[in-house]
């Protein structure tokens, strides 16, 4: 499709910086068939693929449905959410449910930074917005919050959502 669909968006803040980076999926029969990176890889491509801390938010249909955090690679992630560990009690993810093409955005942080917080600060703003949590979030850790970390959070949320306005 179109090329500014798979941009990254360069954020600076005081003390931190972040990158996301953008995956077009496709989903057949709860698995995932392609990972299209931006710039045209079949698959995900540094710095996605190295371990640190990760926020990733999962779309289809023009809406957020899942918010989640890793310190994994996304490869080592998203194979642990197709085949999950159900001895564990983890299923899996619930939007694999849900067949055809969904935008995957990946935030990137510094290992010095709180995702956990900013994640569930990310999931409060999208309930608040839209009277609803995000379709298939199961789960979530809140925790007390600097205005930073809530600041991060509803621009995570806005680069996102304007992200999978215009791929899914």
């Amino acid at each position: 499709c179109c090329s500014y669909l798979f941009t990254y968006i360069l954020v600076t803040f005081p003390t931190n910086y972040l990158m996301n980076y953008t995956y077009k999926i496709k989903v057949k029969d709860n698995e995932i068939v392609t990972v299209l990176a931006n710039d045209g890889t079949k698959h995900f491509v540094a710095p996605v693929t190295k371990r640190g801390n990760k926020i990733y938010l999962v779309g289809k249909n023009g809406l957020i449905n899942y918010i989640g955090i890793t310190k994994q690679s996304m490869s080592s992630r998203i194979r642990y959410g197709v085949k999950p560990n159900h001895k564990t009690g983890y299923h899996g993810y619930k939007w694999l449910k849900e067949n055809g093409d969904h935008s995957l955005i990946v935030w990137i942080f510094n290992d010095n930074v709180d995702v956990e917080a900013i994640e569930a600060e990310i999931v409060h703003f999208f309930r608040v917005q839209h009277d609803q949590w995000p379709k298939y979030q199961t789960e979530i850790h809140f925790h007390t919050t600097t205005s930073e970390q809530r600041s991060l959070a509803k621009i995570i949320l806005k680069e996102s959502e304007k992200i999978v306005r215009n791929i899914t």
